[in-house]
């Protein structure tokens, strides 16, 4: 899975405004609404908060719940993240329900009731294919809107809907291997005259680990790393002794280069059994009778 780091201005200063530092002042109805948009909790802000304030990188998918970021992506919040566009999210809610409201129509009085209406139908009287009633971009809005609503156990097995399913456990089992830096907010409290010292002394805290820390953590990242190729990645169920990060003429480079040497060598060899096959077939063609 990719990770989305984030180090922006304009999310220093929503953070700022929830916790009423001078940078921006919001309104709590808009706090309110942003927390309920984004399904987070006042700690979290502030975990976030002191990170940046240490100029630190933020791992908001250590924060934020999968539905959250998707709704991130689909918006400008991640490039302007305004209380105004965060408040957008709540729109983003509606209109989930609607498309729900819709396809539960017509799960009722549709053409094909009773039938799957993300798969391929059979005609019983001419045997003629008729295709899902719903297009691939249809059937994804469909499970996004029930995912949004928890009504996704609900929805029959699609091609979109299945991929959805997929990449949920993927998610699950992506956080269950997480390493321990990635906490959840809930479990850490982070006062305000904590996070004023944190900010005052950025200098301190943004100094270069030492050289034993820095191996540590490493070693840390990378044995996370390994772990996630061998469950999710492309090496799964393969030996990681294989694996490889590059290009294929790069992995595949000295084993060509070996060929090409052993070719060469052999190289005037070659030419004479080539230019004595040429002499034979001449001698062949060659006409036997004297005119």
């Amino acid at each position: 899975m990719k990770a989305l780091f984030l180090i922006a201005d304009p999310f220093a200063s929503l953070l700022r405004s929830f916790l009423g530092s001078p940078g921006g002042q919001a309104k709590e109805e808009e706090q309110s609404a942003i927390l309920r948009a984004l399904g987070l909790q006042s700690s979290t802000l502030e975990l976030i908060g002191a990170s940046i304030a240490r100029g630190t990188k933020v791992l908001l998918k250590a924060y934020l719940p999968p539905l959250t970021m998707s709704a991130l992506r689909a918006t400008r919040c991640l490039r302007a993240a305004t209380p105004v566009s965060l408040v957008g999210l709540e729109g983003e809610s509606l209109s989930a329900a609607r498309t729900w409201n819709r396809f539960a129509q017509r799960q009722q009085t549709g053409p094909r009731e009773g039938s799957d209406p993300f798969k391929p139908v059979k005609n019983a009287e001419t045997e003629a294919w008729w295709p899902p009633l719903y297009s691939g971009r249809r059937q994804k809005k469909i499970a996004l809107a029930a995912l949004s609503l928890g009504k996704l156990h609900e929805l029959p097995r699609g091609t979109k809907v299945d991929k959805l399913r997929a990449s949920l456990s993927n998610v699950d089992l992506a956080r269950d291997s997480a390493p321990p830096a990635s906490l959840l907010a809930s479990e850490i409290t982070i006062t305000q005259e904590e996070l004023e010292a944190a900010s005052t002394s950025e200098t301190s805290a943004t100094s270069t680990p030492g050289r034993g820390g820095k191996k540590e953590s490493t070693e840390t990242l990378r044995q996370h790393a390994l772990a996630h190729a061998q469950a999710l990645g492309p090496y799964k169920g393969r030996s990681l002794k294989k694996l490889f990060k590059g290009r294929q003429a790069d992995k595949l480079g000295a084993q060509r280069k070996l060929d090409v040497q052993s070719k060469m060598a052999n190289m005037d060899k070659s030419i004479e059994e080539w230019k004595e096959g040429l002499q034979e077939a001449k001698q062949k063609r060659r006409s036997k009778v004297p005119f």
